[in-house]
């Protein structure tokens, strides 16, 4: 799923140097690389279930899961506490 998020980030940054080339960027082989994989694999990745690392067993250890639990109840309670 995050090679989506990814491709679209490099598409937009590519933009950018077309409509002024002060800012475009130069890329290394392993974007190419990268791009050659997602149209290859774009299908895959659109059909691809997305990670919930706020549930235990969405796409993240135990261990990630229950520090973004805590993360979220350390939040209330320093939001409630402001």
């Amino acid at each position: 799923m995050s090679d989506i998020p990814l491709h679209w980030m490099i598409n937009e940054i590519k933009e950018v140097g077309k409509l002024n080339e002060d800012y475009a960027l130069k890329w290394s082989d392993r974007c190419t690389g990268f791009e050659r994989n997602f149209d290859d694999k774009k299908e895959q990745a659109f059909a691809a279930k997305a990670h919930d690392t706020t549930v235990i067993g969405g796409g993240a250890s135990f261990t990630k899961t229950l520090f973004w639990k805590f993360m979220g109840m350390y939040s209330k309670h320093i939001s409630k506490h402001s």
